[in-house]
């Protein structure tokens, strides 16, 4: 009797655990215009094992915000690569990079990208505060955790200057997946429209 009280007990504070941090996560959703998940802005040149796979991008999105969440504010700063498809369904690659380091100001009017360029920057295993896992989800497969990775920005060029300046950067990306045999190394190339989302 004594154990299976202990049992329920020890299982009670368990989910008790598991609800608090789940009432204490923040959260951070953003959706883009229908028009992007439909209408490629870049491409991403993926070589997995001895094949090499093309696969049309979205724009690539950089997500500063501060959160507030019961008496403390989180801090995202994360750029979102996605591939193409309906919002929906599972996208052939999602990844979520941590832009922690350079310092960047989310009140900042300039919304200026360039200085993404040629830093090496970290592959998430999630984004959002956890609520999005890095995957790899190639044709017919089943989708793949990323494991680790980096992306380097070789360039960042201003493409059309105005009151909504668009800017296009290309680079190199390594990624870590995970596979039946294991950890697999993904190495490719991405070109496309980067863009400083507003808050």
């Amino acid at each position: 009797m004594s154990y299976v009280y202990h049992a329920l007990v020890a299982a009670l504070c368990i989910a008790a655990s598991y609800g608090l941090n789940l009432h204490q996560r923040p959260s951070f959703e953003r959706t883009h215009a229908a028009s992007e998940y439909s209408e490629p802005r870049g491409s991403l040149s993926l070589k997995v094992g001895s094949e090499t796979r093309e696969l049309p991008l979205m724009g690539m999105h950089i997500a500063l915000q501060n959160v507030p969440r019961l008496d403390r504010v989180y801090k995202l700063r994360e750029l979102e690569v996605r591939a193409v498809g309906p919002l929906e369904q599972q996208a052939q690659i999602e990844l979520y990079v941590d832009l922690d380091q350079l310092g960047l100001d989310p009140s900042d009017a300039t919304r200026d990208p360039r200085p993404l360029a040629q830093r090496e920057l970290p592959v998430l295993r999630s984004g959002r505060f956890g609520a999005h896992r890095s995957l790899l989800a190639l044709q017919g497969e089943k989708p793949r955790p990323v494991i680790s990775g980096s992306l380097l920005f070789t360039e960042v060029e201003l493409a059309e200057a105005g009151d909504k300046p668009q800017y296009h950067a290309a680079g190199r990306i390594e990624l870590q997946v995970a596979s039946e045999h294991g950890v697999e190394m993904v190495t490719g190339r991405l070109e496309g429209a980067l863009a400083w989302d507003p808050p």
